[in-house]
């Protein structure tokens, strides 16, 4: 073979081999991308995934607290009745006992709950 035509075949398989590289880096910048744009989308379904739990969490603190007041209005409820009872049976010493603890427990509660408003005006100032 003339130096000439070899020197065209091997500037053809260097093109060759150069398109072959070139195509290759193609598919791989196509390919970063689509795992750019993946990541991207992953990210931001974690965003809307954490403000969800976020939510969720925070209806299940609230759920909570209606939970903890009914128990106490309930209780509370159950001893009325008791001290009803009392007085319509005559046991007015019992009935008393029942009165005062029920008030301290009103006390009590209404001394929690003065707290409990100066604890959330400490954090949420406006």
């Amino acid at each position: 073979m003339a130096p000439r035509k070899m020197k065209q075949v091997a500037l053809k398989s260097k093109m060759v081999k150069n398109m072959k590289v070139r195509f290759k880096f193609k598919r791989m910048k196509e390919k970063m991308a689509k795992i750019r744009d993946d990541l991207e989308n992953k990210g931001e379904e974690q965003r809307i995934i954490s403000e969800r739990y976020e939510e969720i969490k925070r209806q299940f603190d609230q759920l909570k607290e209606k939970i903890e007041m009914i128990k106490k209005i309930d209780f509370m409820v159950d001893l009325r009745c008791k001290i009803l009872i009392a007085e319509e049976d005559g046991d007015f010493i019992e009935a008393a006992a029942l009165t005062n603890f029920l008030d301290e427990i009103a006390a009590k509660e209404i001394a929690n709950a003065s707290l409990d408003d100066e604890e959330k005006d400490d954090e949420d100032p406006q």
